[in-house]
């Protein structure tokens, strides 16, 4: 049963020939011709305006009302108006519209080769039309439909909704743009950045706008010197070898920023002509910043990486920029109870040493950016106070060239509680991109949604957060369980819990009421995303609404790409 809106009449061509063979239905139909009323048909035998006339009649349904399906070797659903003009009618073989007929006959006399392909590879069969080159002039998903007209109206809303919410570029980062014909993106850090335990493999179909070093994304599972992993450039995949290495997050991360260049900025990246992003993870698992750190070999296989990288590129030849590096990171430093000062001073030695290779390779004076995800796996460590997850959000808050990408306590973990299943990995690397896209090529640094301020007013805290403009706060209890007080907690001078009186609840589109039982003394604190229901990861359940426009994957995962809150400490005033 078919339920159908539509500006005119709703016409089934089943229920119109069942209706039509009726006796009730002749005998109308010759009536009306035998009034004498088919001057007005050019050219019309007698009877024929009758006989158009109930037949329309027979077939109308009206607006809303099921349509009803009756057996037929081909029922179809047809739109039209109170003229009967058909604007639209659809089989279950074929959809007979203007603009669709029109890219068929076009697609048949190869009339349209030049138009735009769209080749991103999704995990949900589509229905294409495409010339006799191969090229895809429009596509349907049961859940899109894309097309230029189409896209570029989404285009134009999307660009509306970044404008609205107040991202706008700041020429600070101009001398961080991508600019060059390969960017090169350093996925380094622990086991999450190079695919540890991260099975089954998802992203295995190469990349025409995607680079890895023929060996790998992980160039060291060549297993030789640096010349023999790193001998030519590839099309991007995920690979797996012994370990276990599997996923990364680089093919998801270069398909967002793909996906986000060509529904916002109208570039079509994914036939490899205007520029390709090498990816490269040098890192290892179990392995901290300062395991990572200048000197040694996983220090050395990043210097590699960009050493090849500009040799290989300027063998194409390419213009070749190391775009930013990625540190995803923070387990092992709460295993060896690393405590945050130091942490966060290695961290950024670290991205100075990272920068500093990377200009002498590129003759340049370049800054290096960094983007970092917030680790939320304290607890797997038995750690109660998430140090190092609150340095990365001061990280990201005070230092120029370091970002946080997104918390992580929402993404699906495996069963350990440490490492992400491989669809996570896919989500990690689509925050990646969206970090990278907003700040490479739009010039807008990422910014976490962090408090603003936590202020008492009698027996409640209010919590302030600045959302983007037309963003509002959400509580999303489905992507994470519910957690206690949705992940808020207060506490006293010394970390003593203080009595919440009930869940804490939304006030606005931006702040947060916490009432308490009893008014907190001075120097009370609150905190989110410290604690879990279960004791596995830790987290909270406050996000925005960013979802509602970006999104991942759009007719595959249909991966929300929401800004949820940080894990974070903040006092009350």
């Amino acid at each position: 049963m078919s339920y159908v809106k539509a500006f005119g009449r709703v016409r089934d061509d089943v229920v119109a020939a069942a209706l039509e063979a009726t006796a009730p239905y002749a005998a109308l139909a010759g009536h009306y011709a035998n009034d004498a009323t088919d001057t007005d048909v050019p050219g019309g035998a007698p009877g024929e305006r009758g006989a158009k006339y109930w037949s329309g009649k027979a077939g109308e349904v009206v607006n809303g009302i099921p349509v009803g399906k009756t057996p037929s070797a081909e029922p179809a659903v047809v739109f039209q108006d109170d003229n009967n003009n058909i604007f639209l009618k659809v089989t279950e073989a074929d959809i007979k519209h203007p603009v669709v007929d029109l890219l068929k006959t076009q697609a048949a006399s190869g009339a349209v080769a030049g138009a735009v392909t769209r080749t991103v590879p999704s995990s949900k069969p589509r229905f294409a039309i495409e010339d006799s080159n191969g090229n895809i002039l429009g596509d349907f998903t049961e859940t899109e439909f894309r097309h230029p007209w189409a896209d570029a109206t989404k285009r134009q809303a999307l660009t509306g909704v970044r404008a609205s919410s107040g991202l706008v570029r700041s020429s600070q980062w101009d001398t961080i743009q991508a600019l060059a014909e390969i960017i090169h993106i350093i996925q380094y850090g622990q086991s999450n950045s190079v695919g540890w335990g991260q099975t089954p493999l998802r992203n295995t179909i190469p990349l025409a706008w995607g680079l890895k070093f023929s060996t790998g994304v992980r160039a060291q599972d060549g297993g030789g010197t640096a010349a023999v992993n790193h001998p030519a450039f590839a099309s991007l995949f995920e690979t797996e070898v012994a370990g276990p290495y599997a996923e990364t997050p680089a093919t998801a991360m270069v398909r967002m920023i793909a996906q986000l260049l060509w529904e916002e900025d109208g570039i079509d990246i994914t036939g490899g002509t205007l520029g390709k992003i090498l990816v490269s993870a040098p890192g290892e698992h179990s392995k901290s910043v300062s395991d990572r750190s200048t000197g040694s070999i996983y220090f050395n296989r990043l210097k590699d990486d960009i050493s090849y990288g500009r040799s290989l590129s300027d063998a194409v030849p390419a213009s070749y920029q190391v775009g930013l590096t990625i540190d995803i990171g923070g387990e092992t430093e709460y295993v060896n109870n690393v405590d945050a000062a130091t942490y966060s001073a290695q961290l950024r030695q670290l991205r100075t040493d990272q920068m500093t290779w990377a200009q002498s390779v590129a003759g340049n004076s370049r800054p290096l950016p960094m983007l970092i995800p917030q680790v939320s796996t304290h607890l797997y460590a038995s750690r109660t106070n998430p140090n190092i997850a609150l340095a990365q959000l001061s990280l990201a808050s005070t230092d120029d060239y370091i970002a946080l990408a997104t918390p992580t306590y929402f993404l699906p973990f495996s069963a350990d509680n440490l490492h992400y299943i491989a669809r996570g990995v896919d989500w990690l690397g689509a925050y990646l991109g969206l970090g990278i896209k907003r700040w490479l090529y739009d010039g807008i640094k990422p910014m976490a949604l962090a408090p603003a301020s936590a202020t008492l007013i009698g027996n409640t805290i209010i919590v302030k957060f600045n959302p983007a403009k037309t963003r509002r706060l959400v509580w999303d209890t489905t992507t994470k369980t519910a957690q206690t007080n949705m992940g808020f907690q207060v506490v006293d001078t010394g970390g003593a819990a203080l009595t919440i009186a009930s869940t804490p609840v939304l006030v606005g589109n931006d702040r947060v009421a916490i009432r308490m039982s009893a008014t907190p003394a001075a120097g009370a604190k609150v905190r989110y995303g410290w604690a879990s229901v279960d004791a596995t990861v830790a987290g909270g359940n406050l996000r925005d609404n960013r979802g509602d426009d970006i999104v991942y994957d759009r007719s595959g995962d249909a991966l929300r790409m929401d800004n949820w809150a940080p894990i974070f400490e903040i006092g009350v005033i």
